[in-house]
């Protein structure tokens, strides 16, 4: 099959936008970093899964070699065509569709239960974490153009970047990321790391009516007794300071404190939005109040220390 027919078979294919035959784009996908290759015939610049399939079968039925390629930096050839036919490069092919693969959800049951690090996360709450993300990396590009294009100089590191920031900001908020969002873009000359952007999100609010989970903790830490009776700005502060322990959110090693606090509050604020009540039940007396006051044991002591 010669190039032009070829070519025009594959825009009756799948469009005539994705297919190339011109010399720049047959030339820039001839070579890898190497420098040294062999000419495609035509280039498709796949946009979906069902152009790839489309391809394939497509090339498979005429006897068409194929050649797939990322961004076109591997220096041992592996992206670079030995006999002519397509080059089917996946560049255009950014967005994130999961955070877990099919593969690993058909073989783990803990994937197929949307399960994370041991904490869930919904089908709809994923799918806006997702979507915040691509927004997110628009946004960057945006608002920090020549650094952007600096630091994610090719697709494969938009794509991996992508999932590490899905991966790492999951569990919280969108109202904390969105927040987070905001005050890094129009505070920051620079393009933020994601450690960066984790402590701002950390700095805002789950919600309107809910603390962020560092506020929360230097809330409980300021809390005194009876706490029950304390003026929570949530009853969730409350049962994540039981849940850490009163005298170890106070404890010296303050590391240790707030990130057992930060875990008992993520594992909360999720059991929260299933529906579970929070609400603090002031008709029970707390633990230490049914203890009264021993003052034999309390003449014992004092002549046993001689005070």
């Amino acid at each position: 099959m010669g190039q032009l027919d070829l070519a025009q078979s594959l825009r009756d294919l799948i469009g005539e936008n994705k297919i190339s035959t011109s010399q720049p784009d047959i030339e820039s996908h001839s070579i890898d970093k190497w420098l040294v290759g062999n000419p495609p015939d035509v280039v498709v610049f796949a946009e979906t899964t069902d152009d790839v399939v489309r391809v394939i079968k497509f090339a498979h039925k005429n006897q068409v070699p194929v050649t797939t390629r990322g961004a076109g930096v591997g220096y041992v050839g592996g992206a670079v065509p030995m006999h002519g036919g397509i080059v089917l490069s996946v560049a255009r092919m950014k967005k994130i569709k999961d955070l877990i693969t099919k593969k690993k959800a058909m073989g783990n049951p803990q994937s197929r239960q949307k399960t994370y690090r041991g904490q869930k996360i919904s089908s709809s709450k994923k799918k806006l974490i997702i979507q915040f993300i691509e927004d997110l990396f628009y946004k960057f590009e945006v608002a920090y153009h020549y650094q952007f294009f600096k630091i994610y100089s090719s697709n494969e590191k938009i794509i991996t970047a992508k999932r590490l920031w899905a991966s790492t900001l999951k569990n919280f908020s969108i109202h904390q990321l969105n927040q987070a969002s905001a005050f890094i873009i129009s505070n920051n000359e620079f393009i933020p790391t994601l450690n960066e952007f984790v402590k701002a999100v950390r700095k805002q609010p789950y919600s309107d009516s809910i603390p962020s989970a560092d506020e929360a903790f230097l809330e409980a830490q300021k809390s005194y007794s009876p706490r029950k009776k304390y003026n929570w700005s949530h009853p969730i502060v409350y049962f994540a300071g039981c849940k850490t322990g009163w005298s170890t959110l106070n404890d010296s090693n303050q590391y240790n404190a707030i990130n057992q606090f930060r875990k008992n509050y993520a594992e909360l604020l999720i059991k929260l939005e299933e529906g579970l009540d929070l609400s603090i039940d002031h008709t029970e007396t707390e633990e230490f109040e049914l203890k009264k006051f021993d003052s034999n044991l309390f003449k014992q002591l004092r002549k046993k220390y001689d005070l």
